[in-house]
């Protein structure tokens, strides 16, 4: 309800945790992200940037990845290069548990 007052601009709006400039600009970019950012790119393009976070940013290789999410280790490297190399099934074989990694990860 706060988010939709607060797009909405009403003035009656009582988001007082909003008045500090950082929490401010957090909250901006999350309605952001939730509204105009949820279709900036589409799945595959998605997955592979998460893919790219744990293999960058948290360590992670192809072989723990396809451990974890029982794909073979050709099949992620595939589809890193182009998502359409792998079947529907592979894709949501790798979605699930590298979501679940990243988030787990954060």
């Amino acid at each position: 309800m706060a988010i939709e007052t607060y797009r909405k601009k009403d003035s009656t709006c009582d988001c007082g945790e909003l008045n500090d400039v950082n929490r401010r600009m957090d909250f901006d970019r999350l309605l952001a992200l939730l509204t105009t950012g949820m279709f900036a790119c589409d799945m595959d393009s998605r997955l592979q940037a998460v893919i790219d976070v744990l293999l960058t940013n948290k360590s992670f290789n192809v072989k723990t990845i396809s451990i974890y999410t029982r794909v073979s280790e050709e099949d992620i490297e595939n589809f890193l290069v182009d998502s359409n190399s792998v079947s529907v099934e592979t894709k949501y074989k790798l979605a699930v548990p590298v979501l679940f990694l990243h988030y787990i990860c954060k």
